[in-house]
Parts: C-alpha cells; structure tokens; sequence
C-alpha cells in the first residue's frame, strides 16, 4: 500500500481505499470507503482521514429490500430494507466535531453481478437510493422516516411518468 500510495502522489494523485487499507498503514493522505461497518469509518477520521460512509448494512442496494426473497429478483446474499438506507448514520455519533469534519459523506453501491437489466438496476436503486440522499442531505435531528414515507407516494408518481421501474417493499 506504501508504495502505491508513494506512486500515486508522485503522480498528483490522492489514493482512496476500502477500510481494509487502514490495516496496511497508510499515510493521513489517503482517503478511506469505509464499507465493512461504520467502525472503519470512525476509525479513519479519528486518525486524519476523509472518509466516505458506504457501510454494507445500510448502501448496499444490491441486496435484497425484503424478507420475501420470491418476490424479488435473484440477488446478493444480504437484506437492507429502505428503512436501513434511511437510517445510515453519515456522521457517526461517537465522532467529535473535530473529528465529524473528515466525514465527507456517503455512497450507494449497486454491485452488478446479479443485474440482468437496466429495468432490474432501477428496481434495486428506486427508492433506497432517495432514502440515502435525504439521510446525506439532511442532519439526523431532521430526519423522519414517517414523513418520508409519506412523501414517498408523490416521488413514485415521477418514476412512474418516466417508466421506471423501483421497489414498493417498505419493510
């Protein structure tokens, strides 16, 4: 990882890695992706890293969003309900202020080995990809997954006029 690092610098470039990079040593130059849980996370921005959020239990919508797997496309091994993507914690509590500034977000992530159509990606992403930009967008004391939902029905509208294709599981 040194080395790559060393390179990439050398090159004006900054290196951005899993939270597995964290176990490497890295310098406080390397931006972290902190998917294995928010402790890779919390751990990068105690230490001086930027870190980007994407933890599996929250963005990875490449898993199921019900517990009615028949009922849903063939998919990854995992289950994130949309009130999971709702609920990600983009600034962890445990995380000072000065230490909350090196949070620089959250990701979605739609891995697409199981994806066999454009139409079945919609499905994966719509709507657990607007429940994680209102949880960015929004400070936590903000946020209501109530009022969420019941704006929900206005958002589908849209995907429908545009003939998209999105999930109604609501688990």
């Amino acid at each position: 990882m040194h080395e790559a690092e060393i390179f990439l610098n050398a090159h004006g470039r900054t290196m951005i890695g899993w939270d597995e990079i964290l176990e490497g040593g890295v310098s406080d130059k390397a931006s972290i992706m902190s998917w294995r849980g928010l402790e890779g996370g919390i751990a990068a921005a105690r230490s001086g890293h930027e870190v980007v959020m994407t933890p599996i239990s929250h963005c990875y919508l490449n898993f199921y969003q019900s517990k009615n797997r028949d009922a849903e496309p063939f998919s990854f091994d995992g289950y994130v309900p949309l009130s999971n993507s709702y609920a990600i914690p983009v600034v962890p509590e445990t995380l000072t202020p000065e230490e909350a500034k090196y949070i620089k977000g959250c990701q979605a992530n739609l891995w697409a080995e199981y994806i066999t159509s454009p139409q079945q990606a919609e499905w994966m992403l719509l709507p657990r990809l607007a429940a994680i930009c209102e949880a960015q967008w929004m400070s936590k004391e903000a946020r209501n997954y109530e009022a969420f939902l019941e704006r929900l029905p206005y958002l589908t509208s849209y995907y429908e006029v545009l003939g998209y294709h999105y999930s109604n599981k609501r688990e």
